[in-house]
């Protein structure tokens, strides 16, 4: 064998060589893609299933609050009245209306912090706006009305009913609608996200299997061109022997 024949053969050698380090090269890289992008959609899969998680929690943390409100309102109502009943002297009209300004300023604070954490939300506050509103000129009218109040005196006492009688029912349909409202959106919002949730487990799930098929490809094919080029290296060595 003359020493071009050689060298030839050599430079054949050292192509296939090459060609193989490559090959396993990008199947390596390949691999370690896959590997990574397997830990990085399992990790962004969960953070954002917690993130439904925390974002359904917080909405009905929050739809509980306005219907303790609604609870509390019905509460401050009564108060009221006990007031009037039962306020014949001062020790009982103290208390009485202690609890009756208590369930008030509870109404007020607890719907004012749940208007903000709806608007945040982007849930319509409309509703709600009309009744604090309303909530306001009740409480001015029972804070006027109280005045004139004598503790013990029946016809103080029914004057003083007189004055707001029946001024509650529109601050307690708005309120009772904007609950019944808010309880529908919220359930909306909740089966919403767990459809988009879901959604995305799916597409995680299909991309993973067309990638796991395209990696089998890849692979398959490493094997027939690594099984060639074994083949043309014994070719070679063989020629070589033969010369």
């Amino acid at each position: 064998m003359s020493s071009s024949e050689i060298l030839c053969r050599q430079q054949a050698l050292a192509c296939l060589r090459v060609r193989l380090l490559w090959l396993v090269g990008c199947l390596g890289l390949l691999l370690t893609a896959v590997a990574v992008w397997g830990l990085l959609a399992v990790d962004s899969a969960n953070r954002r299933q917690q993130e439904a998680l925390a974002a359904a929690t917080q909405l009905l943390g929050t739809v509980d609050e306005v219907r303790q409100a609604q609870v509390t309102f019905k509460k401050q109502v009564q108060e009221w009245k006990d007031v009037l009943l039962r306020g014949g002297n001062a020790a009982d009209f103290a208390t009485y209306w202690a609890a009756f300004e208590s369930e008030d300023k509870e109404v007020n604070d607890d719907l004012t912090a749940a208007r903000a954490e709806l608007a945040a939300m982007q849930f319509s506050t409309a509703l709600l706006d009309k009744f604090l509103s309303s909530h306001a000129t009740l409480d001015a009218a029972y804070r006027a009305a109280i005045k004139h109040y004598v503790p013990g005196d029946a016809a103080s006492m029914l004057a003083v009913d007189r004055q707001v009688r029946g001024m509650d029912r529109g601050p307690t349909d708005l309120l009772d609608g904007y609950v019944a409202d808010l309880v529908a959106a919220s359930k909306t919002r909740i089966t919403q996200m767990a459809e988009t949730s879901q959604q995305d487990v799916d597409f995680d799930k299909k991309f993973r299997e067309v990638l796991l098929l395209a990696v089998t490809a890849g692979i398959a094919l490493a094997v027939v061109f690594s099984v060639r080029s074994l083949a043309r290296v014994e070719e070679i060595l063989e020629g070589g022997k033969g010369a």
